[in-house]
C-alpha cells in the first residue's frame, strides 16, 4: 500500500511539475530573479550613467518643445518652460491615475499567485511527508545527517 501511495504521489508530483502553467511560472520566477540580481549587482557608475542619459533625454525633449513653441506661437523661454512643466506634470498625473486604476487588478493577481504557490507548496510538503513516512529509520537518519554535516563543514570552513 505504501509503495502504491508513493508511486501515485510521485506520478502526481511529476504531472504537477511538467504542466505548461508551471513552466510559465518558472520562467517568470527566473526573470524576476535575474532582474533582482541585475539590480543588486549593477554598479553605481552604470546606474549614474543611465540616470544621466535619461536626464539628458528629458532636457533634449524640453529644448525641442521650447523651440517649437517659440517658432510656432512666438512664446518666450519662460512661457515655453511653463507649458512644458504643465505638460510633463499632466503626463505624470495621468500615469499615476492609470497605475492607481490597475492597482486592484495587480493586487488580486498577486494574491492569486500567492495562493497558488501556497497550494503547490502544501501539496509538495504532503508528498514529501508521505515519502518520509515510507523510508526506513536508517535512511531517515542518513538523509538527516548529510545536510547537518554539510552545514558544520561550511561553518568550520568559514572559521578557518
Amino acid at each position: 500500500m505504501k509503495k502504491l501511495l508513493l508511486h501515485s504521489t510521485k506520478k502526481h508530483a511529476r504531472h504537477l511539475y511538467e504542466s505548461s502553467q508551471t513552466r510559465l511560472i518558472f520562467v517568470k520566477k527566473l526573470g524576476a530573479m535575474l532582474l533582482l540580481f541585475s539590480l543588486i549587482s549593477i554598479s553605481d557608475l552604470l546606474l549614474h550613467t543611465l540616470l544621466v542619459f535619461a536626464h539628458t533625454l528629458y532636457e533634449g525633449l524640453e529644448l525641442l518643445l521650447e523651440e517649437m513653441l517659440d517658432h510656432a506661437f512666438g512664446l518666450d523661454k519662460f512661457q515655453s518652460q511653463l507649458v512644458f512643466f504643465y505638460l510633463s506634470s499632466g503626463l505624470l498625473l495621468w500615469v499615476f491615475y492609470k497605475v492607481c486604476r490597475q492597482l486592484p487588478a495587480w493586487t488580486q493577481s498577486f494574491k492569486n499567485q500567492l495562493f497558488e504557490q501556497y497550494y503547490r507548496m502544501s501539496i509538495q510538503i504532503i508528498h514529501y511527508w508521505q515519502y518520509w513516512q515510507c523510508l526506513s529509520v536508517a535512511k531517515r537518519i542518513y538523509l538527516s545527517v548529510i545536510p547537518f554535516t554539510g552545514l558544520i563543514s561550511a561553518f568550520v570552513l568559514l572559521l578557518t
